[in-house]
């Protein structure tokens, strides 16, 4: 049970690192304005574009998902499959 749950904080913290390094390189690029296509505020938008390295790893590596899935009404997602 504990090498599963370590295999699972480390996939949730891979995946929060991907998402952080993508937002941020995408927000820099001004791929996308501001945090809508993220979902957050401007203001938190400004903040993930700034963040170092150090501040994305101690972000990455938490037992929780950074980011959520907003397709919260299951016709929404069927639609997209």
């Amino acid at each position: 049970m504990l090498k599963e749950n370590s295999g699972m904080l480390s996939a949730i913290s891979e995946f929060n690192r991907s998402y952080l390094l993508l937002a941020q390189r995408a927000l820099r690029q001004g791929d996308i304005k501001g945090g809508q296509l993220l979902g957050v505020s401007d203001e938190t938008a400004v903040l993930i574009s700034q963040l170092t390295e150090a501040q994305i790893e101690n972000l990455s590596n938490r037992s929780d998902l950074l980011c959520e899935i907003r397709l919260s009404d299951p016709t929404h997602l069927m639609a997209r499959i």
